[in-house]
């Protein structure tokens, strides 16, 4: 119930709601999306993932633990090979 709760609610907020998945591991739920829509999920400041967390929180058992994260969306940063050399 929880997954499908997750993909509801990401499916209102992006464009291309059919490109919605939503991935269940033993420690969290991923989720998804189309090139260029991780910035919808995530939302201004993270409240939308973090509104999209709260919920299925709430919706969870009294002992689930729920962790939801947009694939892609933590690994936007530039790593050390990126970064520009001093000169």
């Amino acid at each position: 119930m929880t997954k499908d709760l997750i993909e509801y609610l990401a499916r209102k907020v992006v464009d291309n709601a059919d490109a919605v998945r939503v991935e269940e591991t033993p420690e969290m739920y991923l989720i998804r999306v189309a090139d260029g829509e991780e910035g919808r999920v995530i939302g201004r400041q993270g409240r939308v993932i973090q509104a999209i967390r709260t919920i299925a929180r709430a919706a969870a058992g009294p002992r689930e633990r729920v962790q939801v994260d947009v694939y892609g969306a933590s690994s936007r940063g530039m790593d050390a090979a990126d970064a520009p050399a001093d000169s």
